[in-house]
């Protein structure tokens, strides 16, 4: 009999494969330089999330505006 995992796995796609990590290894060195570009690769994440608040933000505050004005 084999014990590999692999080989008792189901034959039908639609049902999620379960994994469970047991062991990451990884340097300081490599997890310093991993969060540093995560960093970096956020920074135009951040200028668009709040362009497109600004954005928002001013379609309401005109909308709101307009209507209180009727009041």
């Amino acid at each position: 009999m084999h014990d590999d995992p692999l080989s008792q796995t189901s034959t039908r796609s639609s049902d999620p494969l379960r994994v469970t990590v047991v062991d990451f290894d990884m340097s300081f060195g490599q997890l310093i330089l991993f969060l540093v570009k995560a960093a970096i690769a956020a920074v135009p994440a951040v200028i668009i999330l709040a362009f497109l608040s600004a954005i928002l933000l001013g379609i309401l505050g005109g909308i709101l505006g307009g209507l209180a004005g009727l009041i």
